[in-house]
């Protein structure tokens, strides 16, 4: 007997799932953006098929943003974006392979006292949503990122703010191949072949992160292959070009402080709402008038037990999880091998 294809819940709503268990009372409002998918082509930028080749594989691309705001829960004119995701999702239908890539991760550091941060549940629940068999758009799915520490991304200024704690090469690492756990090491040709390169020479670490998860010819568990990646992924799609110009927006205000950070808040999710007024018809689902409230925000109160804390020889509101940057209590440091990037020789110089 055949299985039956499961239908994938949206992304909202899982994500908005990881959210409930975070520690301490706060008012959580997440915004999720997606836009449709469309024809890429440059994906595999090296390839000498030319772009009419019946051999050259389609491959598809969606852009997602995702923002969490918190505020106290007895005062929602507090509200401050807190978390931020940039992503973009690969299909190649004749293949049934996604890549999900990781562009952008970042945080303010403003969250609400004696509350966690979104920024790490948030991660993990989005990669979730691509790799689990039942809400992956494909069969067989990659997760990749490139982590390099700076010192804001989607958040400008944000740096400035004195509670946000910018990882260093070293612990951004750990905190990914934390979250990614079955991350393995790179290797000695891989790093004698990107010694050379800029972001390699700088004296920082990075790291380059592929997950695979591939699922075997067996029926169960189902997954939907008969359904596009932008029927599984985009109920509630926006349109390409307002998805830039909010990611535009969002650079152009300033997280450098709290009374900064709520009126930039403010202002992007008013410009937020305004955008998505009149979508709906279309092709989007849903009316003109429901299509925000439906597809793009959705709010929460969660109260639970207050984010654990740790005494320091400077003071005793230290994060306990500090490396993660998270609020929340986290294991022992997972050991990141540091390789020294090799150094051109130069030749020697004759008289």
């Amino acid at each position: 007997m055949v299985a039956t294809p499961t239908q994938a819940p949206p992304l909202r709503s899982h994500l908005s799932e990881s959210l409930k268990s975070l520690p301490g009372s706060s008012q959580l409002s997440l915004y999720t953006l997606i836009t449709p998918a469309r024809k890429h082509i440059g994906l595999f930028p090296y390839t000498s098929l030319s772009q009419s080749s019946p051999l050259r594989s389609k491959i598809l691309q969606q852009e997602f943003l995702i923002l969490v705001a918190q505020s106290p829960v007895e005062d929602a004119t507090q509200s401050v974006f807190v978390s931020g995701i940039e992503a973009v999702l690969y299909s190649i239908p004749c293949n049934s392979s996604s890549i999900l890539y990781i562009s952008k991760v970042d945080s303010t550091g403003q969250t609400v006292a004696g509350c966690g941060s979104p920024t790490r549940p948030l991660v993990k629940a989005l990669i979730d949503y691509f790799v689990s068999p039942i809400t992956r758009p494909t069969r067989n799915m990659r997760v990749q990122l490139f982590a390099r520490a700076q010192n804001q991304y989607l958040f400008p200024d944000s740096s400035l703010h004195m509670e946000k704690r910018v990882l260093t090469d070293v612990k951004l690492c750990r905190w990914w191949k934390d979250v990614l756990t079955n991350i393995s090491v790179t290797t000695e040709e891989f790093w004698e072949r990107m010694g050379f390169r800029q972001e390699c020479t700088l004296n920082a670490v990075t790291g380059f992160f592929v997950v695979d998860h591939l699922l075997d010819a067996s029926p169960s568990p189902p997954v939907n292959d008969n359904a596009s990646p932008s029927e599984v992924a985009a109920r509630g799609t926006v349109p390409t070009a307002m998805l830039a110009r909010i990611s535009s927006s969002l650079q152009n205000l300033d997280f450098g402080s709290t009374e900064r950070a709520i009126e930039a808040t403010k202002v992007l999710t008013e410009s937020i709402k305004g955008l998505c007024a009149g979508l709906g018809s279309g092709g989007s689902g849903g009316s003109e008038d429901d299509f925000y409230g439906e597809h793009v925000p959705t709010s929460m109160i969660v109260r639970n037990p207050p984010r654990l804390m740790k005494v320091t020889n400077s003071n005793m509101t230290q994060k306990n999880g500090e490396a993660s940057g998270d609020g929340v209590q986290t294991p022992a440091p997972v050991q990141v091998n540091v390789l020294q990037a090799r150094k051109k020789k130069r030749p020697a110089v004759t008289g």
